[in-house]
Parts: structure tokens; C-alpha cells; sequence
């Protein structure tokens, strides 16, 4: 792959889910979606008219919380097959796929068709970056004291960023009773029945906080995104 001929195309995936009373069931969208379009003004410095950006797909892998009201989900197969008929019907030579993605219950099946797409394509890659790395979950901690995963602080306070919100805002709720791993046995609704994964009993909106995230996401997944895209590149001319 070169830089002239190389094409990229971006895929927000989001899901449609509960997110307690505070947050619209699109959250997830919503963020993958501020996420995306930034990072799509990056790389158009780089790759200028080769990159576009797919619509979003705003219905993924919630069965988790199929228990709560305004939740809609598919079944893994289906997402699986799904995303990788799209893509196959996408791909062209010398076409990177970029997945941002900010549902955390589709990373596995995203992590599967990441690697059984690259292994079956010589020319065409697609990318699935988590868009919460290390680093930023430390600042989550730093900012909330934990990096809670759904409907907490850090999506409160990214949401509250991208409304133009101006007020920090807190509020409490009812933490949950559970173990290490409880999601992999139990539904949302049985652990957290507020919809909301968290173990302290403070949620935060603080927009200011949100920017920072945001940023510090948009800098991690351009940078992260620029040096495999570079690798790649580097691999297929020693070939």
C-alpha cells in the first residue's frame, strides 16, 4: 500500500441501549460518532481525498441489557456476519478499515473479524483500536476514580462535552452487590438495576473533563492509528 493509492474508510459502530435516566439510549453513538469525526479530520490532512467515512451502525451487541427499556441488540453471528460481509463487499486493494467503536460489548467479536479478516485479506486491513487505552483509562481514575464502563463518568461527562453543557453536574445512585467478572454470568438489570456499571455511588458530568478525554482519545487513537497504517505499509513492500 502507498500513500497515493491507499484508501481509508472509517466505521463509527455505536448500540442502542439503556443508559439510566440521565444519558439517550444512542450514547454510545453519539461518542464514536464525535470520535470519528475528528479523527477523520486528522487523517485528511495526511490522506487528503482518501478517506471517507462509512455511516454509523447504531444497533450491536447489547443483550446484556435486553432486560431494560430502550435497548435493541443482534446476536453475536449475526453481527459477526454482518460486518464481515459489509466489509468484504467494501475492499478493494490497498483499503485500510478503521473501526471506532464505543460499545464495549462488541471489543470481542470486533477483536474476532479484525483478525480473521487480516488473515484471509493480503492487501486489505482493518483496523479495531480500543478507544479507551491504558492511558486513558489511568486518567479516568485520575479524574473519577475509576474508569466506570457504562453510563458512568466517563461517558456522563464526555456526553455533557459534546451537548455543550457548562455546569459540572453530580449526582447519586444505588451501587451494586457484585463480584469480579459478574457480567459474564448476569444481566445488567440484576447487578445494577439503575443501568448503570459503576462501583462508587457518585456520577459526574463534568464537560471540562470530557474535553480532556475526548482529546486525550483523539490524540492516542491518531497516533496509534498513523503507526500501524506505517507498519503495514512497511510489511507489504518487504514482501
Amino acid at each position: 500500500m502507498d500513500k497515493i493509492s491507499l484508501k481509508i474508510l472509517i466505521f463509527p459502530i455505536g448500540s442502542y441501549e439503556y443508559h439510566g435516566e440521565k444519558l439517550p439510549p444512542d450514547t454510545d453513538s453519539l461518542i464514536a460518532n464525535h470520535i470519528t469525526n475528528d479523527i477523520f479530520k486528522l487523517l485528511k490532512q495526511k490522506y487528503h481525498n482518501n478517506i471517507i467515512i462509512l455511516p454509523s451502525l447504531n444497533f450491536s451487541l447489547s443483550i446484556e441489557h435486553s432486560n431494560l427499556p430502550n435497548t435493541a441488540h443482534i446476536s453475536h453471528k449475526t453481527f459477526y456476519d454482518f460486518i464481515f460481509e459489509l466489509f468484504n463487499s467494501l475492499v478493494k486493494n490497498n483499503t485500510i478499515i478503521i473501526i471506532i467503536n464505543a460499545h464495549g460489548g462488541n471489543i470481542h467479536t470486533l477483536a474476532s473479524i479484525e483478525a480473521d479478516f487480516n488473515y484471509t485479506h493480503k492487501n486489505c486491513k482493518i483496523i479495531a483500536p480500543n478507544i479507551y487505552s491504558s492511558k486513558i483509562k489511568e486518567l479516568c481514575v485520575k479524574f473519577f476514580w475509576e474508569f466506570d464502563t457504562h453510563s458512568g463518568s466517563v461517558e456522563s461527562s464526555l456526553i455533557a462535552f459534546y451537548q455543550n453543557k457548562q455546569v459540572k453536574k453530580e449526582y447519586k445512585i444505588i451501587p451494586s452487590k457484585k463480584f469480579s467478572g459478574s457480567l459474564r454470568f448476569f444481566k445488567t438489570e440484576e447487578l445494577y438495576p439503575q443501568g448503570i456499571i459503576k462501583e462508587l455511588p457518585i456520577v459526574i458530568a463534568d464537560p471540562k473533563k470530557g474535553k480532556i478525554l475526548h482529546n486525550e482519545i483523539i490524540n492516542y487513537l491518531y497516533s496509534h492509528i498513523i503507526d500501524l497504517i506505517i507498519k503495514i505499509n512497511s510489511s507489504n513492500v518487504e514482501k
